[in-house]
């Protein structure tokens, strides 16, 4: 049976300077309730053929959802309040609303050991009611409580719940590389059933150490069962990444990319059957240049019209990057003047991308690819190589080293700063950050090679952020993996995919609400 809540078990925090930021707890305040409009119903009626007079609802639209409100109330205090200091900055921050029936209220991750919590994101001060700032005591009762109650209008609120972690079976025994799924959400009606966001999906891996082909794995139950397909390379090629995307209502169009040199140039194979039918494109034209495996990286979509590649060529030679405006079809060169190898490359938008590689090397375009800049990663990791990066707007990036160390900027690159990521095991460590993804400025997830204790065994992890990577909780694989996570897929804030090395099968990892 479900423990019930009572406001005693819930905790408020907030974050003044934004996500990513230093995390208050506000111990003696009040919240009152939330409300979140989700819309008016409008109707479009028609007349009843059947009954004079009658009329039948022919068509429900809903408007669109309005802004989130609600209060909080604290007692005037001898020094300034956090929400005091928060409204001379003049800008929004999130408030989350944490709940256990356990830990301390001040601990910010509470809720992962039970329960629940929620962001309330961009908040903004519209309303602050003096009470009581002073009295002449009339009737000699007791003083009335001097405070304020500020009034706040939020973008939206996400939920998140205490989730647990389920290896999801598959006859494959290949290191996975990478993970993509493809539907959208759907309700049930004109365009078809009903469809949930992950419930088709792709992954792509190695070889079979020269026996067999390497296989394709498709599922359209959410990642419950995997079925293989043979790809269309050769016997001792690797699958190193995988994008999928509609190419209209009933088709949908997955790209993977070869990720082993041989004596032909980069190329990428394209299937709008689930693998029944294979073609194979090249991409540029320098033999041994293949596509990298770091993270599942080495593809990026936004859809048909925006497909990015970044390729190794081996021996310490550059990569280059590689666009198509076609879905896939035909590739151009975008850039062929990083130092080193590129492993993984992602899109905010049409215009404006990240691309990291061997050796700190890191990539930033503007402009869709058009024009690439050189920045200057963190000093300290000048002699490590990136493995993975995640781009939330044209100041903040986040980057993930082969060394297991991530790195943050807020200024677009001028300034690095570490955030030191918990062990996701008593006593070990992070080997190697593989794979970052997030769902928005709040929700950010990872997939790790880690450690147990002084490195007894290779695990691997799964990490969620819900403050925009200040603080994160962990769910470490249930056995030994030699290389850990290679690639995550987020799907929401309480659903998310990893795929790694091999432990006995290939791991596949579901993390969600129990």
């Amino acid at each position: 049976m479900a423990t019930y809540l009572s406001s005693a078990h819930g905790a408020v925090f907030i974050q003044i300077d934004g996500p990513n930021t230093a995390t208050a707890y506000l111990g003696c305040h009040d919240m009152g309730d939330i409300a979140e409009p989700m819309g008016d119903i409008a109707r479009t009626f028609c007349p009843d053929p059947g009954q004079p007079g009658k009329y039948n609802v022919a068509l429900r639209t809903q408007g669109a959802p309005g802004e989130v409100t609600f209060d909080i109330s604290f007692p005037l205090g001898s020094v300034v309040d956090y929400l005091e200091e928060a409204r001379r900055t003049g800008c929004s921050f999130p408030v989350y609303v944490n709940y256990s029936t356990c830990d301390r209220p001040d601990n910010f991750l509470r809720y992962a050991a039970k329960d629940r919590g929620e962001v309330l994101q961009d908040c903004s001060i519209t309303n602050i009611v003096r009470t009581t700032p002073a009295t002449r005591n009339v009737d000699g009762g007791a003083p009335g409580e001097a405070g304020k109650t500020v009034s706040f209008s939020s973008k939206a609120i996400e939920e998140y719940f205490m989730l647990v972690d389920t290896r999801r079976a598959t006859i494959e025994d290949q290191i996975l590389r990478d993970i993509a799924f493809c539907n959208k959400a759907q309700c049930q009606g004109p365009c078809g059933a009903a469809q949930h966001v992950c419930d088709e999906g792709v992954i792509v891996c190695d070889f079979d150490g020269g026996v067999a082909i390497a296989d394709v794995l498709f599922t359209t139950d959410a990642g419950v069962t995997w079925a293989g397909i043979v790809c269309p390379y050769l016997i001792t090629e690797n699958v190193s990444s995988v994008v999928c995307f509609p190419m209209d209502m009933t088709t949908t169009r997955v790209i993977i990319a070869r990720g082993t040199p041989d004596a032909g140039a980069a190329d990428v194979a394209w299937t709008d059957d689930s693998g029944a039918n294979w073609n194979i494109v090249d991409v540029g034209a320098t033999n041994t240049e293949f596509i990298p495996s770091a993270g599942g990286g080495g593809l990026f979509s936004l859809g048909q019209n925006h497909i990015w590649a970044c390729t190794d060529t081996g021996a310490g030679a550059a990569g280059a990057i590689y666009f198509s405006g076609d879905a896939g079809l035909t590739w151009t060169l975008q850039t062929a003047a990083a130092t080193d190898a590129l492993n993984y490359i992602r899109f905010l938008d049409k215009d404006i991308g990240l691309c990291v590689g061997d050796t700190n090397e890191i990539q930033y375009s503007d402009d869709g690819g058009t024009h690439w800049t050189a920045l200057v990663g963190p000093v300290a990791q000048n002699a490590v190589n990136c493995t993975c990066c995640e781009i939330l707007d044209e100041n903040r990036y986040f980057i993930g080293y082969l060394d297991g160390t991530l790195w943050y900027t807020q200024d677009g690159g001028t300034n690095w700063a570490q955030r030191v990521i918990p062990a996701a095991f008593a006593g070990g460590g992070t080997t190697t950050i593989y794979d970052i993804m997030a769902v928005d400025d709040y929700c950010l997830w990872m997939a790790t090679h880690s450690t147990t204790a002084a490195g007894a065994a290779e695990m691997g992890a799964i990490y969620r952020s819900i403050n925009g990577g200040e603080a994160w909780e962990s769910w470490g694989s249930d056995a030994a993996l030699p290389t850990g996570y290679r690639a995550l897929w987020a799907c929401s804030y309480n659903k998310a995919f990893a795929v790694g090395d091999v432990a006995t099968t290939s791991y596949i990892a579901e993390v969600g609400e129990s």
